[in-house]
């Protein structure tokens, strides 16, 4: 299968694209900048490609959707998309993750929320069933939608419960089309999760990949070590999935529900 794994230059993107590649599959690792592409390319020789976009600016992030698709069709000869997408890339804490990016949004929402809703709605589906999971965290229990400030004053909690809403709700827009699901890896010790993190790297990736390979009755679903658990009550309600979509398209410009 042809799989995109958005911030894979290091940490759980890098090494879920090593696993995936060990099992036989077609890997395209995303780095924010050239500088990163090289070495992603460096530490994962046998990817298949390195697409740059910085996810801070929705521009380069609509840039790397038509980049993604072009290479999709090339790998597979013809216009399908990817079979796994897995929208990994985001950013935690820092002295600027609530700094205005290029797009004139704060870069926590842009790369948390806004870049995967935008890549979600662009990326071509594939003819058969695609996959598709949003990367959320065990966090997003403390988190709010906070439909009312966006884009402002979102924290890491709220995005990752964006990120379960938006799983829910594209698993609806996309039914019969895409497989669509959301996935806790824990916290594990990697640069963003810190050398003191408790959890498991292995079951992170475990997780990950079952959230990508699940059966059609288990979209929108959450997973958390490695299997379909409960996420927050709020993100099974329909209204505040579809404010969070209306809200997402208003700030992008981007209408989900037309991948092709």
């Amino acid at each position: 299968m042809k799989v995109f794994i958005t911030g894979s230059s290091d940490g759980i993107g890098l090494m879920t694209a090593h696993r995936l590649i060990g099992q036989g599959h077609t890997v395209v690792l995303h780095a924010r900048n050239a500088a990163r592409a090289r070495f992603a390319k460096a530490a994962c020789p046998n990817a298949a490609a390195v697409l740059t976009g910085d996810l801070t600016s929705m521009t380069e992030t609509k840039e790397l959707a038509a980049k993604a698709n072009a290479m999709a069709a090339k790998l597979d000869g013809g216009s399908a998309g990817f079979d796994i997408v897995i929208h990994n890339a985001g950013i935690y804490r820092g002295p600027d993750v609530q700094a205005i990016g290029d797009s004139g949004y704060p870069r926590l929402f842009t790369v948390n929320t806004l870049a995967p809703y935008i890549l979600a709605s662009l990326l071509h589906l594939t003819s058969s069933v695609s996959h598709i999971v949003f990367v959320s965290s065990g966090m997003h229990f403390g988190g709010q939608p906070c439909l009312d400030t966006l884009p402002n004053g979102v924290s890491y909690s709220d995005s990752k419960l964006h990120n379960a809403l938006l799983a829910k709700a594209f698993a609806r827009l996309y039914a019969g089309k895409a497989v669509v699901t959301s996935a806790d890896p824990g916290w594990v010790p990697t640069k963003m999760g810190g050398r003191s993190a408790p959890d498991s790297i292995d079951d992170a990736m475990n997780t990950y990949i079952a959230a990508a390979t699940t059966s059609t009755d288990s979209t929108g679903g959450y997973f958390a070590r490695g299997a379909t658990t409960a996420a927050q009550a709020v993100t099974e309600d329909v209204g505040v999935q579809d404010a969070l979509l209306a809200k997402l398209a208003e700030l992008s410009g981007v209408v989900p529900g037309h991948a092709e």
